[in-house]
């Protein structure tokens, strides 16, 4: 498997688990208990990717539609099936406890 990637995976088939662990060590994607990224912080990547989010953050839950110039969405014949939904279980978010090292719950 190359990182970031994963094969065959088909998101509408049934829930995923898709978690962001973001510490002073590291940031790490993970899919299904998967990881898929590491960036850890001895890196250009990590650095450019912290300077980038010095501002508060927040979540969005939508889905992506391929609108072209990515490279990935080739053959994508835009938006002929739609509507299109997305179905959520649940949302969880926790903070980064450097005291402990581990993550609270925050909500």
């Amino acid at each position: 498997m190359l990182e970031g990637h994963v094969k065959d995976f088909n998101p509408g088939q049934e829930f995923h688990e898709y978690v962001i662990e973001w510490t002073p060590s590291y940031v790490q994607w993970a899919l299904d208990g998967n990881i898929i990224r590491t960036l850890h912080n001895n890196t250009k990547e990590y650095t450019e990717a912290v300077n980038f989010l010095q501002d508060g953050q927040e979540i969005a839950i939508n889905f992506w539609r391929a609108s072209g110039g990515w490279g990935w969405e080739k053959g994508y014949e835009g938006g002929w099936d739609m509507p299109w939904y997305a179905k959520y279980d649940y949302v969880k978010v926790e903070k980064f406890n450097p005291k402990t090292w581990g993550f609270d719950f925050y909500w």
